[in-house]
């Protein structure tokens, strides 16, 4: 067991007999961090499920949590993302943390202590439920958990350069390149390590998300998301700044950090041109932040009672997803298709559309956490939800429900006026101040559209990637940007858009420095 059980005065307790409010404090043995176990009680300050803002847990949070001597200890801190980061589990989603240990945590967004370099308005956060870090502005409310323990040492006491083009972290006991590698696919990169030798070494591997976010500085010293005394970054050029680990999202995509804006909250194709760079292990390496599985099977009620968490019944795949809803047509079996889907949680969800450039292999599916329509392999397991009736028109995106004429596109069917020609690129203030202020083909109320209106853009029955049509905006293509903007925003810094080259719904951005395609729109009757 890689968790110890710590009571109110800081006492080991018998693991067994754990239940209730008697846990105070999680040891983890693997990191050397304690963790701080909420509170199932709304009146106290401490309760599981009471979100604040980067100022109120910094600021009053922290200290009063010390003040108290909480767990009997006084040294209570906001969590680094590396320690944050430690509890999250790649392998996994929804939740991505191991909830058996961590009860009282959600799947939800969790500050992290430093201060976004690029924003002094907003803060660090990681979410639970996936695993992604971004950032948020401090105003906005997101969960809290405090920790204690051992530190991870600064850069300069922690790394060594070798002088042979390679880096040795001692924390970590794992050796870098110290420079990145052209770009490559994933899977380009793991048919070169087997033959693969540097500076005299032929165990190289691509890091983990815990290794690879390892050698990220917070602190954007110098301007620079990577400790420069270290490591070299000359190939980190435009337009791709994204760089590839050996985790895998649904198994259908690989996990990335982005070293130009900082944050690590995406996943990309394993067929994407990315930057990466190689790591390998030392003798007897300690491989911190890991979390191996405990094997347990049950925790506690509030009351003591056994509550079984083999939820492994929630998610279920394309394929088995068919043949519950032929059973559900005969009206058999309704027990069934609800065993897999008793509730809406925050995770992906199958819809009816397979994904023509993968020729079905790949089914789209909408997540709930974030909002995001991507598509995932058939054998993977998703939630599901059956529906009968509704919109039989809302799928079709046949061109026969537009009307083209005098410098716009109408939808009949959503009663929406599309701006046909291009704007150039602006970013989201940009554009919002220049739809205020414009009339564009007679008409002054144009507006930036929302993700809903935006996505009716998007026809995914196409194998041709032209997920816009030419026919209709005969320019679109002129740009090769490849980002359409939303309204919406999201953490107070991004905005909602969607990725026309691949289809994927639910994108976001930077607001205040990225420019991206615009598409105008505005309500008709």
């Amino acid at each position: 067991m890689c968790y110890i059980f710590l009571d109110a005065e800081g006492k080991p307790l018998n693991f067994e007999r754990c239940k209730g409010e008697e846990v105070a404090v999680i040891r983890d043995s693997t990191t050397g961090l304690d963790w701080e176990v909420k509170s199932l009680d709304e009146e106290n300050f401490r309760y599981c499920n009471r979100p604040l803002n980067w100022f109120a847990f910094v600021e009053n949070y922290i200290p009063q949590l010390n003040k108290m001597a909480y767990g009997g200890f006084s040294d209570w801190r906001v969590p680094s993302k590396a320690e944050l980061r430690s509890l999250i589990d790649y392998t996994k989603t929804s939740p991505a943390f191991p909830q058996e240990i961590f009860r009282t945590l959600t799947a939800q967004d969790y500050w992290c202590g430093a201060t976004y370099g690029l924003r002094s308005d907003c803060g660090w956060v990681i979410n639970l439920n996936l695993g992604a870090a971004t950032a948020k502005n401090k105003t906005l409310t997101s969960y809290g958990v405090a920790v204690r323990g051992r530190k991870c040492p600064d850069a300069k006491s922690r790394f060594i350069d070798n002088g042979d083009g390679t880096v040795t972290d001692t924390f970590l006991k794992v050796m870098w390149q110290k420079n990145q590698n052209e770009r490559k696919s994933y899977d380009d990169v793991l048919k070169d390590l087997p033959t693969y030798n540097f500076a005299g070494y032929n165990n190289w591997r691509l890091p983990t998300m815990h290794e690879l976010n390892s050698i990220f500085d917070e602190s954007f010293e110098g301007g620079s998301w990577y400790f420069d005394e270290f490591f070299e970054h000359d190939k980190l050029k435009p337009p791709i700044l994204q760089h590839i680990t050996s985790n895998l999202f649904k198994n259908t995509y690989v996990w990335v950090t982005n070293f130009n804006f900082g944050y690590d909250g995406y996943y990309a194709e394993k067929s994407m041109p990315l930057c990466y760079r190689l790591v390998r292990n030392l003798d007897a390496a300690n491989k911190k932040f890991q979390i191996p599985s405990g094997g347990q099977i049950e925790i506690f009620s509030d009351k003591g009672e056994v509550i079984n968490i083999n939820a492994s019944l929630t998610k279920t795949s394309s394929a088995t997803l068919q043949h519950c809803l032929i059973d559900l047509q005969t009206g058999l079996h309704y027990e069934k298709l609800k065993s897999f889907a008793p509730y809406i949680d925050s995770d992906f969800y199958w819809t009816a559309e397979p994904h023509t450039l993968t020729d079905g292999a790949r089914v789209w599916a909408i997540f709930f956490g974030y909002g995001c329509a991507v598509p995932i392999e058939k054998n993977q397991r998703c939630g599901c939800i059956a529906i009968s009736e509704g919109y039989a028109n809302l799928a079709d995106k046949s061109e026969a429900r537009y009307t083209v004429g005098n410098g716009v596109v109408i939808d009949n069917f959503a009663k929406l006026m599309w701006l046909r020609d291009e704007l150039p690129l602006m970013t989201a203030p940009e554009a919002e101040n220049f739809l205020a202020e414009n009339e564009l083909v007679g008409f002054s109320d144009w507006h930036l559209p929302g993700m809903k209106e935006l996505s009716t853009l998007i026809n995914r029955k196409v194998d041709n990637r032209q997920w816009v049509s030419k026919n209709l905006f005969p320019k679109f293509y002129d740009e090769s940007f490849a980002f359409l903007v939303a309204r919406e925003t999201f953490n107070g810094m991004f905005n909602w858009g969607i990725n026309h080259m691949f289809a994927y719904d639910g994108y976001y951005a930077d607001r205040l420095r990225g420019k991206y395609k615009i598409k105008p729109v505005r309500g008709v009757t």
